[in-house]
């Protein structure tokens, strides 16, 4: 818009077209009081570039690099399969079978879990109330003889307040120890133990009584393939 001017030459200039977005924007690298953990990005579940090969090797090598990824994908929870399609871009879905003592196979959990922190259970060792899910820091089925790699987590309803999930930047820990105790861990083998009942077959992990024991090595070096 413009006022009428007095012998003067006017044209319209084309504007540029707004540069188009990548498929996988990355938002945020670290913080400031943890800058190699943590990044966060955004997709668009309904942009086919999502689900190309070079958007999944964005996702890989940005959760490779910081460990933890936060995937914004809209304000609404995703439909189950649209949530395994993101997923699946990282890496497959891990099926939660297991090889028993007798050589067949056992089902010890759904693919996808529901998980609800409200919910109050027992304690089947101590009989103490309390709420559902995982309080303590841990790893997710490092006691199986193939592990998953990752945990990915969708809410489907967030509380007002608190509810975070808190994540330990176990490289950086390791790094700064001493050198002498890097070197001594650095020797060590860790045992990760799950009560199930000697239900599963030794491969990697050895059954222990009613149980099943993975033996690693305390400090494992992953490499990103390229």
């Amino acid at each position: 818009h413009c006022n009428t001017c007095t012998l003067s030459n006017c044209a319209a200039v084309a504007a540029e077209p707004p540069a188009e977005q990548p498929a996988v924007r990355v938002l945020r690298r670290g913080s400031d009081s943890s800058p190699r953990l943590g990044a966060e990005v955004r997709v668009d579940p309904h942009d086919p570039r999502t689900f190309t090969p070079e958007a999944g090797a964005v996702l890989r090598a940005t959760l490779a690099e910081y460990g933890v990824l936060v995937v914004r994908a809209g304000e609404a929870p995703l439909d189950a399969d649209t949530f395994e399609r993101i997923v699946s871009q990282v890496a497959p879905v891990k099926a939660f079978v297991g090889t028993k003592v007798d050589g067949s196979e056992l089902r010890y959990g759904k693919d996808m879990q529901t998980i609800n922190p409200a919910k109050i259970v027992t304690d089947p060792e101590t009989g103490e109330a309390r709420r559902n899910g995982s309080w303590e820091y841990h790893s997710d089925d490092s006691y199986m003889s193939v592990p998953g790699r990752f945990t990915c987590l969708h809410p489907q309803e967030l509380p007002s307040s608190g509810g975070d999930t808190e994540f330990l930047d176990m490289r950086t820990a390791f790094e700064t120890l001493p050198a002498e105790k890097r070197a001594e861990v650095e020797r060590l083998r860790c045992v990760h133990h799950m009560y199930n009942h000697g239900l599963f077959a030794a491969h990697r992990a050895d059954i222990v009584g009613n149980g099943v024991k993975a033996r690693d090595p305390l400090v494992v070096e992953e490499k990103q393939k390229a």
